[in-house]
């Protein structure tokens, strides 16, 4: 709850999320593009294949993180309960 509050308050911050998540989907087709044959053993100079797939593991992982608050934004519940809690009979 505190996250969506956060990030719609903010919408700089949500347009710079974007962006992030824009640049490295460009930046890892440009890694799968580039990379060589994976094989194992083989001295390779310059981005070999084995690289290459750390390198793609790495920006998927980070994409899935940016899913994963993507998601948390359209989440309702738990909502936090009011502070302090309200009890059925109240004093005046």
């Amino acid at each position: 709850m505190a996250l969506r509050t956060a990030l719609k308050t903010n919408k700089l911050v949500v347009a710079a999320v974007l962006l992030f998540a824009g640049w490295m989907a460009i930046t890892a087709l440009q890694v799968f593009e580039t990379m060589n044959a994976v094989t194992l053993g083989n001295e390779v100079i310059g981005q070999g294949g084995m690289s290459g797939v750390i390198g793609l593991l790495v920006m998927a992982g980070t994409g899935g993180l940016l899913l994963l608050l993507y998601s948390e934004l359209g989440e309702t519940d738990p909502a936090p309960e009011p502070f302090p809690p309200e009890t059925g009979d109240r004093r005046s």
